[in-house]
């Protein structure tokens, strides 16, 4: 017994395999996978690989590099061939996956790591609009918007001066926020600031607003009595205030809306379309289908131009449809099953987004 473990432990000794690791960077810039080789190790191969059938990216055999394996990376990996790392340049949504990495050492023993990459965007400056400006006895109300097209961000509001009468609103989904600030003649400029945060990193836009004191103010009543008189100005001002808050908060809620799941099928080896739920009326500006919890996006149009290459599971099995927003699959695999998300903005900067599960089921 003690002679068939004393033969059995080299076996066990060489193949070292460790759990997975999870790294993440930002589009367009630079990141180094480590390998996790020991120091200690000469190394005599270096395997590089992706995606479940582990197919090689970068390779290091008999002291030469190959690291134009895959048209996805060329021209953006480099290997250190004494270390095992791997840097990828210009990062990709695409390059978001799982990379396994393979080393064998002089003396035949082996290692295996795992690592997650995540590939993160850099936070999109906030866009401020101005929703509404109207002139009031002593100064003027101004109605801003603050929105941004990153999800699951967070706003704030910082005004300059500080002493500003302000009302602060936000959407319950988290798209966006408004502020309502009465401005007196007196103010000098005033500086509006919307900051949007998330998990890592924040962004802002800065506006600056106010009164023209030129402007003509209403006109005083002169057939009342001095006392209704005041009470009709109590009256004016606060119906004013109360419309202004009701439209900027219905304007608000208008510019996202977003729908329930809904549901559609298909079979093995046909084709389905996922209706993006558009209103027919809308000039759709911006695109976005996505798939999995963090949102990777398989389809997407910017500026007219549809990018259906986003994913490889999709891979020539797409089209998108850019006046309607709907999307076609083309030869249903099981693996599309999923729950995917539309993400519609139109010209006007309104916002929707559409869910839809799709079941894969085999004709018998």
């Amino acid at each position: 017994m003690m002679r068939l473990q004393i033969l059995l432990l080299p076996f066990l000794q060489v193949t070292l395999v460790q759990s997975l690791s999870e790294v993440s960077g930002y589009v367009g810039e630079n990141i180094t996978l480590t390998s996790g080789a020991d120091p200690s190790w000469e190394l005599a191969t270096i395997d590089w690989s992706v995606f479940p059938n582990d197919t090689w990216i970068a390779t290091y055999r008999s002291g030469k590099a190959n690291i134009e394996r895959l048209h996805q990376y060329t021209g953006r990996l480099s290997l250190n061939i004494s270390s095992g790392d791997l840097t990828i340049y210009n990062l990709t949504p695409e390059d978001a996956m799982e990379y396994t990495v393979d080393l064998l050492n002089s003396k035949a023993q082996d290692k295996v790591n795992k690592i997650k990459l995540t590939v993160r965007q850099h936070l999109q400056r906030p866009t401020i609009q101005t929703v509404t400006s109207t002139s009031a006895e002593g100064g003027c109300w101004i109605g801003l918007h603050c929105s941004s097209t990153d999800q699951g961000v967070g706003f704030s509001w910082q005004i300059n001066p500080p002493s500003v009468t302000v009302f602060r609103m936000s959407n319950p989904d988290g798209n966006s926020a408004a502020l309502l600030a009465f401005l007196n003649t007196t103010h000098n400029p005033v500086q509006f600031t919307c900051t949007s945060s998330g998990q890592m990193e924040s962004t802002s836009s800065v506006v600056t607003h106010n009164c023209d004191d030129d402007k003509p103010q209403p006109p005083e009543p002169k057939l009342l009595p001095q006392l209704r008189c005041r009470y009709v100005w109590v009256f004016f001002i606060g119906c004013f205030l109360g419309i202004s808050l009701t439209a900027i908060t219905f304007y608000i809620f208008e510019v996202t809306l977003v729908q329930s799941l809904s549901e559609v099928s298909g079979y093995v080896g046909e084709n389905v379309t996922l209706p993006s739920g558009a209103d027919p009326s809308w000039e759709l500006a911006t695109i976005d289908w996505s798939v999995f919890p963090n949102n990777t996006w398989i389809a997407t149009c910017r500026s007219g131009k549809a990018n259906i290459e986003r994913l490889h599971q999709y891979t020539g099995r797409l089209s998108l449809n850019i006046s309607s927003g709907d999307l076609t699959i083309y030869n249903l695999t099981p693996e599309d099953a999923m729950e995917y998300t539309v993400d519609l903005l139109n010209s006007k900067a309104q916002d929707k987004v559409n869910k839809i599960k799709l079941t894969v089921r085999r004709k018998y």
